[in-house]
């Protein structure tokens, strides 16, 4: 339990961090291969609970609980994400390597 709590604090500031470097063109293979790991994380957990008829709340994206449903919604937005992150890292070069 305590290391979900630690990544719950840790995670969002993780995210943060990698959206800034790559909006920025800093590090961009290395940010878009941890933002990609992280989101295919994602899609399994959010797959993983609708396999098991969880309704829960990503909190993604929205401060309406009902609109943040983990759903097929979330997860083909979660797999676009992924796409473009494969995108950045073929075919882009960063800054700083």
């Amino acid at each position: 339990m305590e290391l979900i709590n630690l990544a719950a604090i840790i995670m969002p500031w993780l995210e943060l961090t990698l959206g800034i470097f790559l909006v920025f063109g800093l590090w961009i293979k290395t940010s878009s291969v941890l933002a990609g790991i992280f989101t295919f994380i994602f899609i399994m957990l959010m797959g993983s609970a609708m396999a098991r008829g969880l309704n829960i709340e990503c909190g993604c994206f929205s401060l309406n609980p009902e609109a943040s449903l983990v759903g097929w919604r979330r997860i083909i937005e979660d797999i676009l994400m992924l796409a473009g992150f494969i995108y950045l890292f073929v075919t882009r070069t960063s800054i700083s390597g």
